[in-house]
Order: structure tokens, then C-alpha cells, then sequence
């Protein structure tokens, strides 16, 4: 249905590949931006194994481009979204991938690595920003491979919401409360935490607030979505009390309940 101006795509569609890209679900987050990426030239930094290209297929875009600098072309390990669990057997490495769907190109690197004459119309980053620890060059890379009616879209992950540790708990019901390790993060805990020399929050983390990523983002683009959703209760949203927000002078309230942040901003 959404794939008709592609003569190729009824050979492309291999439905056991699909099936088990359903499966790890890969396929819910095209699905929910497909009016942004049919049609379109897709760019997807940090598409991480590279199962999302599945869902963009199935959703129509023109080309899809993932780079990545964690790509492993011929193993067929992935995270299975739905379980959380990772390096699972996903069935097909990222290379078996390309051979099925030849408007899939997968790059093991940066987004600087694409050669510099190429250009998008859409550029994707699905719970990267909170990882990229030169946000602002990123930013402004990105926007110099977007063609003049280009956007990016992102989903943000925010560093000071419940579970933006991302350790466990990740969920209310993962909770142990004779876990010591857990005791570090839980609860907003790991705000204050300080993380020794090598650790994930040093190294994977850039702790940027929402309004200083705005702040980066409008920089090259005029944002047209920006929409903050809070933290569900499953997600620890009914924890935050006025005791936790009293602890941090710092930041607002918002910056404490929002959970993530989905935008689309065009280039300026």
C-alpha cells in the first residue's frame, strides 16, 4: 500500500524478514513518522544494528541511509525492542539486509563519513541526541546534508526524567530495592550520582537539558513539532513528589517529569 511508486517492492518485501522485524519491533517508529519519510530520501544517524531500514521500507521512503559507527555488516545480532533485550539473533545480518532491500545502504561510522556531494530530505535520529557529546557540530552537520525543504526529526530521551539513566530500573516494575546498584539511579538518584573514570553516564551520556537542546536546534532550524510528553506512571511519572523537585534547585519541574521530546524543524 504505501510502497506503489516502487515497481521492485513486491520482490523486495521478503515477509519473513518483515515478520521478524514486527517481532523486535522495528517497525512501529516508521510507521509513526511515515507522513514525514514516504516518498523521501531518509537519512537515519545512529540507526544503531540497522533493522529500523525495515520498518522505513514497509512505510515507503525512497532510499534509506543508516550510518552508524557500531554497525556490524555481517553479524546478525540486534536489540529486540520489544523485550529489551540485546544482542538477540535477529535471522539476517545488516549485509543480507542490503541484498533484500536494494534502497538500504548501511555505513559503519559517522555521519561524516557520507560522501560530501550526497544530500537528504530527511534526516531521523530515534533516541540518539541524548548520546552525542558534540550535539551542536552534529547539528549543524546534519543540516549542510539536508536539501533547502530538508527537515530533521528526533525523538529525545531526556538525562532528567526517571528512568533517563538508562540502567535498570528502566520501568516501575523492575524495581529491587535490595539491588545497591539500582539504589545509585532510582528515584532521580542518579542525578547526583557521580560516575568513576569509564562509566556509561561519562562516556554515553551528555546530560543536556530541554531547553538547551532547543536552544542548539534552533539554531539551524525552525521548528515546526516540538512536543514534550511526560513520564507515564509505568515509567515512574506518579513518583515525582515535591520533596524530589525541592532536591534540585537547578532544574524545573518540567525538566524532571518530561520523559522525551519529539521533534521536526526544517532547515533554516
Amino acid at each position: 500500500m504505501f510502497n506503489k511508486e516502487y515497481p521492485e517492492a513486491k520482490a523486495e518485501l521478503n515477509a519473513d524478514i518483515i515478520r521478524r522485524a514486527i517481532d523486535f519491533d522495528y517497525i512501529s517508529w516508521p510507521r509513526r513518522i511515515r507522513k514525514y519519510v514516504q516518498g523521501r530520501d531518509v537519512l537515519d544517524v545512529g540507526c544503531g544494528t540497522g533493522v529500523h531500514s525495515i520498518g522505513y521500507i514497509v512505510v515507503g521512503v525512497k532510499s534509506y541511509t543508516g550510518v552508524d559507527p557500531f554497525i556490524r555488516l555481517d553479524k546478525d545480532r540486534a536489540k529486540n525492542l520489544r523485550t529489551r533485550q540485546w544482542e538477540e539473533g535477529f535471522g539476517w545480518t545488516p549485509r543480507e539486509v542490503m541484498e533484500h532491500f536494494k534502497r538500504v545502504e548501511l555505513i559503519p561510522g559517522k555521519f561524516e563519513d557520507i560522501e560530501s556531494t550526497r544530500s537528504f530530505d530527511v534526516a531521523v535520529l530515534h533516541n540518539v541526541t541524548e548520546h552525542l557529546m558534540r550535539i551542536d557540530e552534529v547539528m549543524e552537520g546534519i543540516a549542510s546534508k539536508l536539501r533547502a525543504d530538508g527537515r530533521i526529526l528526533f525523538n529525545h530521551h531526556n538525562f532528567y526524567c526517571w528512568n533517563g539513566h538508562h540502567q535498570i530500573p528502566k520501568t516501575i516494575d523492575q524495581i529491587d530495592p535490595n539491588d545497591p546498584e539500582q539504589e545509585k539511579y532510582v528515584d532521580w538518584g542518579h542525578i547526583r550520582f557521580t560516575p568513576p573514570e569509564g562509566h556509561y553516564f561519562r562516556r554515553g551520556l551528555n546530560k543536556i537539558k530541554l531547553d538547551e537542546l532547543k536552544d542548539i536546534v534552533e539554531r539551524c532550524y525552525e521548528i515546526e513539532v516540538w512536543n514534550e510528553i511526560p513520564s507515564s506512571e509505568k515509567i515512574g511519572g506518579s513518583r515525582l513528589t515535591d520533596n524530589i523537585v525541592a532536591r534540585f534547585p537547578e532544574l524545573t519541574r518540567r525538566d524532571l517529569a518530561i520523559h522525551n521530546v519529539f521533534c521536526v524543524a526544517a532547515r533554516k
